[in-house]
């Protein structure tokens, strides 16, 4: 049996054969002020960085800054792949999943005139202060933010050190 969590945090037992692989790409945005731009994850009322499943016909920098511009009107600038993880996960619709997300971190560039989506995810997008979130915050990324911040010093000359200090 392979343990995959659902959107409400739970542990399920899966068949191995009922698993199915897919990539996923998500967007790590660290501002000025040293916050990032997160999503609620309403069931769990956690939170979690923009992105989702990635399609055949999608490159993964063109579905990130896709993903970004739908949640936030906002088309960002892709920058470096900053961070790779596997989870087993179940979606809403009970499909099991395992997930190899890739996490890039992202710049502001631009803003364009984008309709809120459907899920309402527009107007729920957040900028949160990095140094008051805790691992236990998020429903996945931690570690890619942690990634992002040392990409983000790495990219003004900050001293890491500081950028990681929460």
């Amino acid at each position: 049996m392979i343990y995959c969590t659902n959107d409400r945090g739970q542990v399920v037992a899966v068949a191995p054969d009922a698993l199915q692989a897919s990539p996923a790409v998500y967007g790590i945005m660290i501002d000025e002020y040293e916050q990032v731009l997160l999503l609620p994850h309403e069931p769990t009322e956690l939170w979690r960085p923009p992105g989702g499943l990635l399609t055949p016909q999608q490159t993964p920098q063109n579905a990130v800054r896709h993903f970004f511009r739908q949640v936030t009107g906002m088309t960002a600038q892709v920058l470096s792949l900053i961070y790779v993880e596997d989870q087993y996960r179940i979606v809403e619709e009970g499909q099991a999943y395992r997930l190899s997300m890739m996490y890039y971190a992202l710049r502001k560039s631009t803003f364009t005139a984008v309709s809120p989506d459907p899920n309402g995810e527009t107007a729920a997008a957040r900028w949160l202060p990095i140094a008051e979130l805790q691992p236990a915050n998020l429903l996945f990324g931690w570690e890619a933010i942690r990634a992002a911040r040392l990409h983000h010093a790495a990219l003004d000359g900050t001293p890491s050190a500081a950028r990681l200090a929460p």
